[in-house]
């Protein structure tokens, strides 16, 4: 199993590197710090709407707690008319 490891690293970085024989450390730290920062943009993002989705989910649980009280409210009175 290491062995298997061992050979689709030295692939990936065979094709990577094209034939380059040191490692390009700066474009990948640089690289690295592109996407973090990436990362940290969509996490604010995220944290964002999901407060915002939780406002909505109330603001529709409200509505829909006020057009069932209204219906209870209203649903005697169309039995009413309904037994005429």
């Amino acid at each position: 199993m290491e062995l298997t490891h061992y050979e689709a690293a030295e692939r990936y970085l065979n094709a990577v590197m094209n034939g380059k024989t040191s490692i390009p450390l700066k474009s990948w730290k640089a690289e690295r710090d592109k996407l973090n920062g990436g990362k940290k943009e969509l996490t604010r993002q995220y944290y964002a709407l999901k407060d915002e989705v939780k406002e909505v989910e109330q603001i529709r649980r409200n509505v829909y707690r006020i057009l069932r009280e209204e219906n209870g409210i209203e649903q005697p009175i169309r039995e009413y008319e309904f037994d005429r």
